[in-house]
């Protein structure tokens, strides 16, 4: 057994040689489930099922590929500038902790990123880099009504490894870094006015803004002829954030994970070349 998994492992970590050029798109669709919590350092989660649109484009500005959707407003060498997209599911009257306060809305992150290339082999398989994403939180309400709630800056390290492969090619991604946030981000989500306050249970509090945890995500992919499958995970950490003492903030540390596999069923002639 130890030779046996020793030799797989050797498979595993075996570099493979990546093709120079990919499709500009590619189509397909698939099932992916996602287990998260309500917010972080909330003490209750859920699970959804969603059906996945895989959709890949490759463009020169306009990129929508493993790394979520970017455009490429400055590129050079070792910097590159583009839009950083991530997000919040709604919190509706089920969360315990929230019992009679107002729902919060989902929201949507985005905002620029400059990316700074620290470290890359020379045959592009594997890289560091710096990346540094301010991003503007905007909650979307029926109507749609968009409101603006704040700032969160995420500067993380950034590492990509497509040097492993098994009978295929994996991708994996490892980034770690802190979280900041103003107090307008903080207040949406933890703070607890006089009308929410029960006396004991759920005592005011204020949100100011700063330091809000720790976060590290992990992620791997990989393309089995028309099939793609991959799988992420983040782990964060609130210890000594601003946000810590809420009553709303339940545990210190907050799991999110997901999976999913498509079917790709289309792509384009057209080849450009592979940007890792």
């Amino acid at each position: 057994m130890r030779r046996l998994a020793a030799c797989l492992l050797a498979l595993l970590l075996w570099p493979l040689t990546l093709p120079a050029q990919e499709p500009l798109w590619e189509a397909g669709l698939g099932a992916g489930a996602l287990r998260y919590p309500h917010y972080r350092g909330s003490d209750q989660s859920e699970t959804l099922f969603f059906p996945i649109p895989y959709v890949v484009y490759r463009g020169e500005i306009l990129r929508f590929d493993r790394d979520g959707l970017r455009s490429l407003l400055f590129t050079s060498d070792r910097i590159e500038l583009d839009l950083s997209l991530d997000g919040v599911f709604p919190v509706n009257d089920d969360n315990n902790a929230r019992a009679g306060m107002d729902n919060l809305s989902p929201i949507l992150e985005m905002g620029p990123s400059i990316n700074i290339l620290l470290w890359q082999e020379q045959d592009r398989l594997r890289s560091l880099s710096l990346r540094l994403p301010l991003r503007a939180a905007i909650s979307v309400d029926s109507g749609p009504r968009f409101d603006h709630q704040g700032w969160s800056f995420a500067p993380n390290l950034y590492w990509v490894d497509n040097a492993a492969g098994f009978s295929g090619q994996w991708r994996r991604t490892a980034s770690i870094g802190p979280v900041f946030a103003d107090s307008r981000y903080h207040d949406y989500f933890y703070t607890v006015r006089a009308r929410d306050e029960i006396p004991g249970e759920r005592p005011k509090f204020d949100a100011s803004g700063g330091y809000s945890g720790a976060r590290l995500s992990l992620a791997s992919s990989r393309r089995l002829g028309p099939i793609w499958v991959g799988a992420f995970g983040r782990y964060e950490r609130l210890d000594g954030a601003r946000i810590r003492n809420s009553p709303l903030v339940e545990r210190d540390d907050a799991w999110l994970v997901g999976a999913g596999i498509s079917w790709v069923f289309a792509e384009s002639e057209r080849q450009v070349p592979r940007r890792d």
